[in-house]
């Protein structure tokens, strides 16, 4: 996808949208390489730097100023799938400890059953951003009998 540093960057005034609607393609391509990564399918997004135009002098009459307030921190929740090998006491602990304590995030929920030898579980956490998530999604594939750990769709 192709869309412009004004979507990794807040721009000034004079631009208000254009600078979000990249944004909107940055997101969309980030969040497509998550998706189709398991699949071996990649996502890229190409941000080209700013080019000398003339749209101000052209259009500046369709052009809405904007002033930007900076925002807050903001959070989302997400929801892992965790498979494994059900070692017996111990599954949740070593996987809450993994997410609470190593990584400082929070749980939202924990759901895990086990059945005979096998575990699966679904894990809502509070994020702030992708980098968190994929932080996540690694640092509990290394834990011993973790055999999967994907991204699943709130319900």
């Amino acid at each position: 996808n192709t869309a412009s540093m004004s979507g990794m960057v807040m721009d000034g005034p004079g631009i208000g949208s254009y600078g979000p609607s990249k944004a909107g393609v940055v997101a969309i391509s980030e969040v497509l390489r998550m998706e189709m990564e398991p699949y071996g399918v990649g996502v890229s997004v190409l941000c080209p730097s700013y080019v000398a135009t003339n749209l101000m002098a052209n259009y500046g009459y369709r052009v809405m100023k904007a002033e930007w307030v900076q925002a807050g921190s903001a959070s989302f929740k997400v929801d892992l799938l965790v498979t494994g090998i059900d070692a017996g006491p111990g599954v949740i602990e070593r996987l809450s400890q993994r997410i609470s304590s190593t990584l400082g995030l929070n749980i939202r929920s924990f759901y895990i059953d086990g059945d005979e030898g096998f575990f699966e579980g679904k894990i809502s956490l509070i994020v702030n951003n992708k980098d968190q998530i994929i932080q996540a999604i690694q640092a509990l594939k290394t834990l011993d009998g973790v055999s999967s750990v994907t991204r699943v769709e709130s319900t």
